[in-house]
């Protein structure tokens, strides 16, 4: 009879603003302490923060490796004790069974991302990952609309980026969240509005 897998599976998820990055890097702050080789990923597709996993608040970043196949995964990981895989939701489901092999190895792994969309469906591989975690930590934020009522869900707001916009510009970014909305497109990365923590009652469909 052989062993499915050794590692441990943690994730970290809930809306934008509710602290899931402090999370992760008091992770793998502890992981250092613990004397293991760590390894933080995120994939190339959020350039939001660079190669970093960053907090609003004042916490160093932590250097991360850009990764969008499983191949990526493993290679930057070859070494590794403990990894940390932050905005989780950016990956590709091919990405799923190189986790596993992470894990059947024996290396403890913290991911942290949304996991749901703006529109309130489950996003990208985030409800796999879930299913499969040891633990689950759902951070809550303050609804950014009322200021009373905790925050589940994140909110979009599709608006021009100024008065120096090209009507080329704005007609691209609104091109963009209409190919997300029709489900053409499943990534919405980078300043194509303001996302915000609101609670259900406060969480609405983005309007141009």
């Amino acid at each position: 009879m052989s062993q499915l897998r050794r590692g441990h599976l943690s994730v970290i998820a809930g809306p934008m603003g509710s602290g899931k990055s402090i999370r992760m890097i008091e992770a793998i702050s502890l992981a250092k302490i613990r004397k293991l080789r760590v390894c933080a990923v995120k994939p190339t597709l959020d350039t939001r923060d660079g190669s970093t996993i960053k907090t609003r608040l004042a916490i160093e970043p932590i250097p991360a490796i850009g990764i969008s196949t499983p191949e990526d995964l493993l290679l930057a990981t070859q070494e590794a004790d403990f990894v940390a895989i932050d905005e989780a939701q950016f990956l590709d489901a091919l990405i799923l069974p190189a986790i596993q092999d992470l894990l059947k190895r024996g290396v403890e792994i913290v991911a942290g991302g949304l996991d749901t969309d703006f529109l309130g469906r489950p996003y990208g591989i985030m409800p796999q990952l879930l299913a499969m975690a040891d633990d689950v930590t759902k951070m809550k934020a303050v609804c950014t609309l009322c200021s009373k009522k905790l925050a589940t869900r994140t909110n979009f707001t599709f608006h021009p980026q100024g008065e120096d916009e090209s009507l080329e510009l704005f007609a691209y970014r609104r091109q963009k969240l209409e190919d997300f909305l029709s489900g053409k497109s499943h990534e919405l990365v980078g300043d194509m509005g303001a996302y915000e923590p609101r609670c259900p009652e406060h969480h609405f469909s983005p309007s141009f």
